[in-house]
């Protein structure tokens, strides 16, 4: 990530995320490659089933 960020800037994890290749955005539901995401920030287990929330 931090290499990727040095040539596409974010401001933000959720900006950052949509440039990571295979990650699919559309109307605020994201996916890779079609299948849910899971999240594991601060140790803290989140899933993206539907939305980035």
């Amino acid at each position: 990530m931090p290499v990727m960020l040095e040539r596409i800037p974010a401001d933000n994890a959720f900006d950052a995320l949509k440039n990571i290749p295979g990650i699919n955005v559309k109307d605020e539901n994201v996916d890779f490659a079609g299948q849910p995401l899971t999240l594991i920030i601060d140790g803290k287990v989140k899933s993206l089933k539907n939305s980035f929330q």
